[in-house]
């Protein structure tokens, strides 16, 4: 989940017009907005998946497996990729309009 988020939130900070921060500046941008998405789309999941799965994905993400929870999460939710791209574009459309104001 991690990486494919960080690649669109990197991608979002040239859409929202903040390529000219600094890279620092725009890290943390990415850092902020990967950590709010990752935390959608778990809340989102985690309804779909049983106790015992829900438990697993709370400790690879504790021992910063994000790579296991991703593959995890994609074995055990089938929309699993639409949830993401979901959060993804519902997110990028908040900021849009953020920006925008």
């Amino acid at each position: 989940m991690s990486n494919q988020i960080l690649i669109k939130c990197e991608d979002m900070i040239k859409v929202l017009g903040l390529g000219g921060l600094s890279k620092e500046k725009q890290y943390e941008i990415i850092e902020e907005m990967s950590e709010i998405i990752s935390d959608r789309v778990l809340l989102k999941v985690m309804d779909k998946i049983s106790k015992d799965d829900a438990i697993k994905v709370n400790k690879m993400i504790e021992s910063n497996d994000l790579s296991g929870v991703d593959e995890f999460l994609d074995s055990k939710v089938p929309d699993f990729s639409n949830i993401l791209q979901e959060e993804l574009n519902i997110f990028k459309e908040e900021m849009i309009k953020v920006v925008n104001a």
